[in-house]
Protein backbone atom coordinates (compact mmCIF):
# COMPACT_ATOMS: atom_id res chain seq x y z
CA UNK A 1 0.00 0.00 0.00
CA UNK A 2 0.93 3.74 -0.31
CA UNK A 3 3.05 5.71 2.56
CA UNK A 4 -0.06 7.30 4.68
CA UNK A 5 -2.64 4.94 3.44
CA UNK A 6 -3.94 1.69 4.92
CA UNK A 7 -3.96 -1.77 2.65
CA UNK A 8 -7.74 -2.19 1.56
CA UNK A 9 -9.41 -4.83 3.34
CA UNK A 10 -12.87 -4.89 1.39
CA UNK A 11 -14.33 -3.51 -1.56
CA UNK A 12 -18.51 -2.63 -2.45
CA UNK A 13 -18.78 -2.34 -6.27
CA UNK A 14 -21.68 0.42 -6.65
CA UNK A 15 -22.84 -1.25 -10.24
CA UNK A 16 -26.95 -1.07 -9.71
CA UNK A 17 -26.62 -4.70 -11.19
CA UNK A 18 -23.22 -6.69 -10.54
CA UNK A 19 -24.78 -9.51 -12.98
CA UNK A 20 -27.78 -10.96 -14.04
CA UNK A 21 -27.08 -14.80 -14.48
CA UNK A 22 -24.09 -17.22 -14.08
CA UNK A 23 -22.28 -15.53 -17.46
CA UNK A 24 -19.25 -16.33 -19.24
CA UNK A 25 -18.30 -13.26 -17.47
CA UNK A 26 -19.14 -14.02 -14.22
CA UNK A 27 -17.03 -18.14 -14.44
CA UNK A 28 -14.10 -15.53 -15.64
CA UNK A 29 -14.63 -13.39 -12.48
CA UNK A 30 -14.79 -15.72 -10.17
CA UNK A 31 -11.86 -17.53 -11.41
CA UNK A 32 -9.31 -14.10 -11.74
CA UNK A 33 -10.32 -11.91 -8.99
CA UNK A 34 -9.38 -13.86 -6.06
CA UNK A 35 -6.00 -14.42 -7.91
CA UNK A 36 -5.53 -10.81 -8.75
CA UNK A 37 -7.18 -8.99 -5.98
CA UNK A 38 -7.98 -11.38 -3.19
CA UNK A 39 -9.99 -8.96 -1.57
CA UNK A 40 -13.73 -9.41 0.06
CA UNK A 41 -16.27 -7.22 -1.55
CA UNK A 42 -20.09 -6.32 -1.72
CA UNK A 43 -22.04 -6.30 -4.41
CA UNK A 44 -25.97 -4.95 -5.40
CA UNK A 45 -28.36 -7.58 -7.07
CA UNK A 46 -31.82 -8.06 -7.29
CA UNK A 47 -33.96 -11.03 -5.13
CA UNK A 48 -35.12 -12.53 -8.09
CA UNK A 49 -31.74 -13.09 -9.15
CA UNK A 50 -31.11 -15.66 -6.73
CA UNK A 51 -34.82 -16.92 -6.42
CA UNK A 52 -37.40 -16.63 -9.42
CA UNK A 53 -41.25 -17.72 -8.60
CA UNK A 54 -42.69 -19.16 -11.56
CA UNK A 55 -46.83 -18.52 -13.05
CA UNK A 56 -47.49 -21.62 -10.86
CA UNK A 57 -45.79 -20.32 -7.66
CA UNK A 58 -43.53 -22.59 -7.59
CA UNK A 59 -39.66 -21.35 -6.60
CA UNK A 60 -36.83 -21.07 -9.34
CA UNK A 61 -33.48 -20.82 -7.08
CA UNK A 62 -30.39 -20.12 -8.97
CA UNK A 63 -27.90 -21.04 -6.48
CA UNK A 64 -25.21 -21.09 -9.40
CA UNK A 65 -25.10 -17.34 -9.06
CA UNK A 66 -24.55 -16.97 -5.48
CA UNK A 67 -21.86 -20.46 -5.74
CA UNK A 68 -19.65 -17.96 -8.01
CA UNK A 69 -19.99 -14.72 -6.95
CA UNK A 70 -19.12 -16.24 -3.55
CA UNK A 71 -16.28 -17.93 -5.11
CA UNK A 72 -14.93 -14.47 -5.88
CA UNK A 73 -15.05 -13.42 -2.26
CA UNK A 74 -18.35 -11.78 -2.14
CA UNK A 75 -19.37 -11.67 1.71
CA UNK A 76 -21.92 -9.46 1.61
CA UNK A 77 -24.77 -8.22 -0.76
CA UNK A 78 -27.14 -5.30 -0.85
CA UNK A 79 -30.49 -6.27 -2.59
CA UNK A 80 -33.72 -3.62 -2.06
CA UNK A 81 -36.64 -4.08 -1.33
CA UNK A 82 -37.95 -0.88 -1.34
CA UNK A 83 -41.44 -1.23 -0.14
CA UNK A 84 -43.53 -4.17 1.82
CA UNK A 85 -46.62 -3.58 0.62
CA UNK A 86 -47.21 -5.54 -2.71
CA UNK A 87 -49.71 -3.56 -4.27
CA UNK A 88 -46.77 -0.47 -3.70
CA UNK A 89 -44.15 -2.35 -4.57
CA UNK A 90 -46.09 -3.85 -7.79
CA UNK A 91 -48.07 -0.98 -8.89
CA UNK A 92 -46.35 2.10 -7.81
CA UNK A 93 -42.84 1.15 -7.51
CA UNK A 94 -42.91 -1.09 -10.57
CA UNK A 95 -40.64 -3.67 -8.48
CA UNK A 96 -42.04 -7.01 -10.59
CA UNK A 97 -40.67 -8.81 -7.95
CA UNK A 98 -43.11 -10.62 -5.25
CA UNK A 99 -42.66 -11.21 -1.56
CA UNK A 100 -42.12 -14.53 -2.06
CA UNK A 101 -38.99 -13.58 -4.45
CA UNK A 102 -37.83 -11.55 -1.79
CA UNK A 103 -38.03 -13.66 1.07
CA UNK A 104 -36.55 -17.06 -0.46
CA UNK A 105 -33.55 -14.90 -1.49
CA UNK A 106 -32.47 -13.57 2.29
CA UNK A 107 -33.09 -17.43 3.64
CA UNK A 108 -30.51 -18.10 0.51
CA UNK A 109 -27.92 -15.58 2.19
CA UNK A 110 -28.43 -16.85 5.62
CA UNK A 111 -28.17 -20.42 4.34
CA UNK A 112 -24.64 -19.78 2.90
CA UNK A 113 -23.71 -17.17 5.57
CA UNK A 114 -23.50 -14.19 3.48
CA UNK A 115 -23.88 -10.90 4.94
CA UNK A 116 -27.19 -8.85 3.96
CA UNK A 117 -28.08 -5.00 3.60
CA UNK A 118 -30.95 -4.02 2.21
CA UNK A 119 -33.03 -0.57 1.60
CA UNK A 120 -36.93 -0.41 2.44
CA UNK A 121 -38.34 2.92 1.92
CA UNK A 122 -41.09 4.77 3.93
CA UNK A 123 -43.58 7.51 3.14
CA UNK A 124 -44.34 6.46 0.23
CA UNK A 125 -47.80 8.34 -1.17
CA UNK A 126 -50.52 5.08 -1.42
CA UNK A 127 -54.65 4.98 -1.55
CA UNK A 128 -55.77 5.09 1.41
CA UNK A 129 -59.00 3.29 2.02
CA UNK A 130 -61.75 5.16 4.12
CA UNK A 131 -62.70 3.85 8.07
CA UNK A 132 -66.11 2.81 8.64
CA UNK A 133 -68.27 5.79 10.21
CA UNK A 134 -66.17 8.46 8.59
CA UNK A 135 -68.04 11.50 7.45
CA UNK A 136 -66.42 11.96 4.20
CA UNK A 137 -66.88 7.75 3.70
CA UNK A 138 -68.19 8.12 0.32
CA UNK A 139 -65.39 11.14 -0.57
CA UNK A 140 -62.54 8.88 0.67
CA UNK A 141 -64.01 5.85 -1.02
CA UNK A 142 -64.20 7.53 -4.29
CA UNK A 143 -60.34 8.79 -3.47
CA UNK A 144 -58.94 5.75 -3.04
CA UNK A 145 -60.65 4.25 -6.28
CA UNK A 146 -59.15 7.10 -8.60
CA UNK A 147 -55.63 6.56 -7.29
CA UNK A 148 -55.50 3.14 -7.34
CA UNK A 149 -56.85 3.31 -10.86
CA UNK A 150 -54.10 6.12 -11.33
CA UNK A 151 -51.29 3.29 -10.07
CA UNK A 152 -52.30 0.91 -12.90
CA UNK A 153 -52.77 3.42 -15.37
CA UNK A 154 -49.08 5.07 -14.95
CA UNK A 155 -47.47 1.87 -14.34
CA UNK A 156 -48.77 0.61 -17.46
CA UNK A 157 -47.95 3.33 -19.25
CA UNK A 158 -44.25 3.37 -18.13
CA UNK A 159 -43.66 -0.11 -17.98
CA UNK A 160 -44.61 -2.81 -20.61
CA UNK A 161 -44.25 -6.65 -19.82
CA UNK A 162 -44.56 -6.66 -16.11
CA UNK A 163 -45.98 -9.42 -13.59
CA UNK A 164 -48.27 -8.36 -10.22
CA UNK A 165 -51.84 -7.29 -10.17
CA UNK A 166 -54.44 -6.35 -13.20
CA UNK A 167 -56.77 -3.47 -12.49
CA UNK A 168 -60.18 -5.29 -11.35
CA UNK A 169 -62.29 -3.41 -13.63
CA UNK A 170 -65.75 -3.86 -11.33
CA UNK A 171 -64.29 -0.68 -9.86
CA UNK A 172 -65.36 1.16 -12.60
CA UNK A 173 -68.95 0.83 -11.88
CA UNK A 174 -68.59 1.19 -8.36
CA UNK A 175 -66.90 4.80 -9.11
CA UNK A 176 -69.40 5.82 -11.24
CA UNK A 177 -72.03 4.95 -8.98
CA UNK A 178 -69.96 6.66 -6.46
CA UNK A 179 -69.95 9.62 -8.72
CA UNK A 180 -73.46 9.80 -9.19
CA UNK A 181 -74.51 9.93 -5.92
CA UNK A 182 -76.84 6.60 -5.61
CA UNK A 183 -74.27 4.05 -4.66
CA UNK A 184 -76.21 1.10 -2.35
CA UNK A 185 -74.30 -0.01 0.74
CA UNK A 186 -73.75 -3.14 -0.64
CA UNK A 187 -71.58 -1.67 -3.90
CA UNK A 188 -69.81 0.59 -1.40
CA UNK A 189 -69.21 -2.46 0.82
CA UNK A 190 -67.94 -4.48 -2.60
CA UNK A 191 -65.35 -1.43 -3.20
CA UNK A 192 -64.21 -1.76 -0.01
CA UNK A 193 -63.49 -5.44 -0.56
CA UNK A 194 -61.92 -5.26 -4.04
CA UNK A 195 -59.70 -2.34 -2.49
CA UNK A 196 -58.75 -4.47 0.50
CA UNK A 197 -57.93 -7.72 -1.55
CA UNK A 198 -55.26 -5.53 -3.50
CA UNK A 199 -53.56 -4.99 0.08
CA UNK A 200 -54.96 -1.28 0.52
CA UNK A 201 -54.79 0.13 4.15
CA UNK A 202 -56.81 2.75 6.20
CA UNK A 203 -53.87 4.26 7.63
CA UNK A 204 -50.99 5.48 5.55
CA UNK A 205 -48.80 4.78 8.55
CA UNK A 206 -49.51 1.08 8.30
CA UNK A 207 -47.57 0.69 5.03
CA UNK A 208 -44.55 2.03 6.66
CA UNK A 209 -45.18 -0.27 9.91
CA UNK A 210 -45.84 -3.53 6.85
CA UNK A 211 -42.85 -2.33 5.41
CA UNK A 212 -40.51 -2.60 8.77
CA UNK A 213 -42.17 -5.67 9.66
CA UNK A 214 -40.89 -7.35 6.42
CA UNK A 215 -37.68 -6.55 6.68
CA UNK A 216 -37.23 -7.50 9.88
CA UNK A 217 -38.54 -11.02 9.39
CA UNK A 218 -36.49 -11.70 6.60
CA UNK A 219 -33.26 -11.50 9.30
CA UNK A 220 -31.49 -8.57 7.79
CA UNK A 221 -28.21 -7.35 9.01
CA UNK A 222 -27.70 -3.76 8.07
CA UNK A 223 -31.25 -1.93 6.78
CA UNK A 224 -31.74 1.38 5.92
CA UNK A 225 -35.52 2.66 5.82
CA UNK A 226 -35.34 6.19 4.00
CA UNK A 227 -38.10 8.55 3.46
CA UNK A 228 -39.06 8.72 0.17
CA UNK A 229 -38.18 11.70 -2.21
CA UNK A 230 -39.10 11.48 -5.64
CA UNK A 231 -36.32 11.37 -8.70
CA UNK A 232 -37.37 13.21 -12.47
CA UNK A 233 -38.69 10.83 -14.90
CA UNK A 234 -39.91 7.70 -12.43
CA UNK A 235 -43.04 5.80 -12.12
CA UNK A 236 -43.18 6.70 -8.69
CA UNK A 237 -42.99 10.76 -9.40
CA UNK A 238 -45.54 10.88 -11.78
CA UNK A 239 -47.55 9.16 -9.80
CA UNK A 240 -47.24 11.15 -6.90
CA UNK A 241 -47.77 14.31 -9.03
CA UNK A 242 -50.85 12.90 -10.23
CA UNK A 243 -52.23 12.54 -6.99
CA UNK A 244 -51.29 15.93 -5.52
CA UNK A 245 -48.45 14.24 -2.99
CA UNK A 246 -45.47 16.31 -4.94
CA UNK A 247 -46.01 19.40 -6.88
CA UNK A 248 -43.29 18.91 -9.01
CA UNK A 249 -40.75 20.96 -7.59
CA UNK A 250 -37.86 18.95 -6.96
CA UNK A 251 -35.41 22.25 -6.00
CA UNK A 252 -37.20 22.05 -2.66
CA UNK A 253 -36.59 18.56 -1.95
CA UNK A 254 -33.88 17.43 0.75
CA UNK A 255 -30.43 16.63 -0.33
CA UNK A 256 -30.75 13.68 1.33
CA UNK A 257 -33.83 11.05 1.38
CA UNK A 258 -33.03 9.90 5.42
CA UNK A 259 -34.61 12.97 6.43
CA UNK A 260 -38.04 13.95 7.05
CA UNK A 261 -41.01 13.37 4.42
CA UNK A 262 -41.41 16.33 2.12
CA UNK A 263 -44.78 14.98 0.89
CA UNK A 264 -47.55 17.11 1.80
CA UNK A 265 -49.91 14.20 2.41
CA UNK A 266 -48.75 13.60 5.76
CA UNK A 267 -49.30 15.15 9.10
CA UNK A 268 -46.26 16.72 11.33
CA UNK A 269 -46.81 13.48 13.45
CA UNK A 270 -46.86 11.06 10.74
CA UNK A 271 -43.64 12.72 9.74
CA UNK A 272 -42.22 11.84 12.73
CA UNK A 273 -44.30 8.38 13.19
CA UNK A 274 -41.83 7.30 9.72
CA UNK A 275 -38.58 8.66 11.15
CA UNK A 276 -39.20 7.07 14.54
CA UNK A 277 -39.69 3.81 12.31
CA UNK A 278 -36.70 4.46 10.31
CA UNK A 279 -34.38 4.46 13.30
CA UNK A 280 -36.24 1.61 15.25
CA UNK A 281 -36.58 -0.33 12.67
CA UNK A 282 -32.75 -1.06 12.46
CA UNK A 283 -32.68 -1.74 16.37
CA UNK A 284 -35.23 -4.35 15.75
CA UNK A 285 -32.99 -5.99 12.65
CA UNK A 286 -30.50 -6.69 15.60
CA UNK A 287 -33.38 -7.37 18.36
CA UNK A 288 -36.30 -8.71 16.75
CA UNK A 289 -37.94 -9.19 20.19
CA UNK A 290 -38.28 -5.44 20.41
CA UNK A 291 -40.29 -5.23 17.22
CA UNK A 292 -44.24 -5.80 19.21
CA UNK A 293 -43.45 -3.36 21.70
CA UNK A 294 -41.88 -1.05 18.90
CA UNK A 295 -44.76 -0.80 16.47
CA UNK A 296 -47.91 -0.99 19.11
CA UNK A 297 -46.10 1.74 21.49
CA UNK A 298 -42.11 3.50 20.83
CA UNK A 299 -42.88 4.68 17.39
CA UNK A 300 -45.90 7.05 18.70
CA UNK A 301 -43.18 8.08 21.24
CA UNK A 302 -41.64 11.79 21.07
CA UNK A 303 -37.84 10.01 21.59
CA UNK A 304 -36.84 10.65 17.69
CA UNK A 305 -33.37 11.80 18.36
CA UNK A 306 -32.92 9.07 21.38
CA UNK A 307 -34.52 6.38 18.68
CA UNK A 308 -31.57 7.92 16.17
CA UNK A 309 -28.89 7.42 18.64
CA UNK A 310 -29.71 3.55 19.52
CA UNK A 311 -29.78 3.32 14.88
CA UNK A 312 -26.34 4.69 14.61
CA UNK A 313 -25.13 1.88 17.56
CA UNK A 314 -27.33 -1.01 16.03
CA UNK A 315 -26.06 0.34 12.46
CA UNK A 316 -22.16 0.53 13.13
CA UNK A 317 -22.71 -2.69 14.88
CA UNK A 318 -24.09 -4.44 12.47
CA UNK A 319 -22.01 -2.73 9.36
CA UNK A 320 -18.73 -4.06 11.07
CA UNK A 321 -19.85 -7.54 11.75
CA UNK A 322 -21.62 -8.77 8.89
CA UNK A 323 -21.80 -6.10 6.29
CA UNK A 324 -18.13 -4.81 5.89
CA UNK A 325 -16.23 -7.21 7.88
CA UNK A 326 -12.67 -5.40 8.95
CA UNK A 327 -10.52 -4.86 12.10
CA UNK A 328 -9.32 -2.14 12.98
CA UNK A 329 -6.71 -1.04 15.79
CA UNK A 330 -8.00 1.20 18.84
CA UNK A 331 -7.04 4.46 17.11
CA UNK A 332 -8.61 3.47 13.24
CA UNK A 333 -11.85 2.55 15.57
CA UNK A 334 -12.18 5.36 17.39
CA UNK A 335 -11.91 7.65 14.24
CA UNK A 336 -13.85 5.42 12.07
CA UNK A 337 -16.60 5.94 14.65
CA UNK A 338 -16.20 9.46 15.17
CA UNK A 339 -16.73 10.18 11.42
CA UNK A 340 -20.05 7.59 11.19
CA UNK A 341 -21.31 9.87 13.58
CA UNK A 342 -20.86 12.75 11.80
CA UNK A 343 -22.19 11.67 8.71
CA UNK A 344 -25.29 10.23 10.28
CA UNK A 345 -25.97 13.67 12.41
CA UNK A 346 -25.44 15.37 8.84
CA UNK A 347 -28.06 12.88 6.81
CA UNK A 348 -30.50 13.44 9.99
CA UNK A 349 -30.11 17.17 11.20
CA UNK A 350 -28.05 18.81 8.14
CA UNK A 351 -30.61 21.83 8.04
CA UNK A 352 -31.74 24.19 11.00
CA UNK A 353 -35.31 24.03 8.89
CA UNK A 354 -35.36 19.92 9.73
CA UNK A 355 -34.18 19.80 13.08
CA UNK A 356 -37.11 21.69 14.07
CA UNK A 357 -39.26 20.41 11.81
CA UNK A 358 -41.56 19.04 15.05
CA UNK A 359 -41.46 22.61 16.42
CA UNK A 360 -43.32 24.13 13.60
CA UNK A 361 -47.46 23.80 13.99
CA UNK A 362 -48.77 22.15 10.98
CA UNK A 363 -52.18 21.19 9.77
CA UNK A 364 -52.65 17.23 9.92
CA UNK A 365 -53.84 16.18 6.53
CA UNK A 366 -55.20 13.53 5.40
CA UNK A 367 -54.48 11.53 1.98
CA UNK A 368 -58.30 12.59 0.46
CA UNK A 369 -57.71 16.48 2.35
CA UNK A 370 -54.35 17.36 0.61
CA UNK A 371 -54.17 19.41 -2.50
CA UNK A 372 -53.60 18.73 -5.67
CA UNK A 373 -55.60 17.78 -8.56
CA UNK A 374 -55.48 15.97 -11.75
CA UNK A 375 -58.01 16.61 -14.38
CA UNK A 376 -59.64 18.57 -11.45
CA UNK A 377 -61.22 15.58 -9.83
CA UNK A 378 -58.09 13.98 -8.65
CA UNK A 379 -57.20 14.97 -5.05
CA UNK A 380 -53.87 14.51 -3.15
Amino acid sequence: SRRGYAKPQFIKFYDAMFEFRASDWLVEFAEKYPKEVGIPFSCLVRCDIFAHEKGDGTMELREDVLDLLKKAGMRSINMSIEAGNDFIRENIFVRDMTRKEITTAFKLMKKHGIGTFTNTILGIPAPVMPRAGDPRYDDKLRQAIRETKLAFVVAKKQVAGIRGQKYPEELDGILHELEAGNAAENVKNRGMEILQSLGLRDDPIDYDIEAVELTINCGIHETLFPRLDPYPGTVITEYTIATGAFDGNFDKLHTSCLTTSAFSCYSAEQRRIQDNLSFLGQVCAVWPWLWPVTKKYLIYWPLTRLYWFAFVLAKAHMVNRHVYPMKFNLKSALMTAYHIMMFEMKQFFHSHQEENFYKTPRKSLSRADSAGTLGGSWGG
